[in-house]
């Protein structure tokens, strides 16, 4: 297995690949998962991934921000009555507003 260290050296060996005359799409020359990243966000973009990740298990949270931001948003922007729509609209139940909200009342000076 040839490990690269640097993205000049990722390039030099996909364009010799290329100049064989190989006419599929740079993607399907890589590993699936470094092929969906060069199809989806760009061959740059895979190529840093595999220089800062290759070897590693990654998961990735189902939750893009940060929990303390959701709380945040959910306490602003509770009216009393949209419980159901602030769970739709940040993606968490309907307990775990419930949470945030008594959560955010606990944490209020008294």
């Amino acid at each position: 297995m040839v490990q690269y260290s640097t993205k000049e050296k990722i390039y030099e060996t996909l364009t010799e690949l290329q100049k064989r005359g190989d006419p599929c799409p740079v993607w399907e020359l890589m590993n699936p998962v470094y092929g969906e990243l060069c199809r989806s966000l760009g061959t740059d973009a895979a190529i840093g991934v595999y220089l800062l990740f290759s070897g590693q298990q990654l998961s990735f949270p189902c939750s893009f921000y940060k929990t303390d931001y959701i709380r945040e948003c959910v306490l602003r922007e509770f009216d009393g009555n949209n419980l159901r729509q602030l769970s739709k609209k940040y993606n968490r139940s309907e307990k775990t507003i419930r949470r945030f909200l008594q959560e955010g009342r606990a944490a209020k000076p008294k």
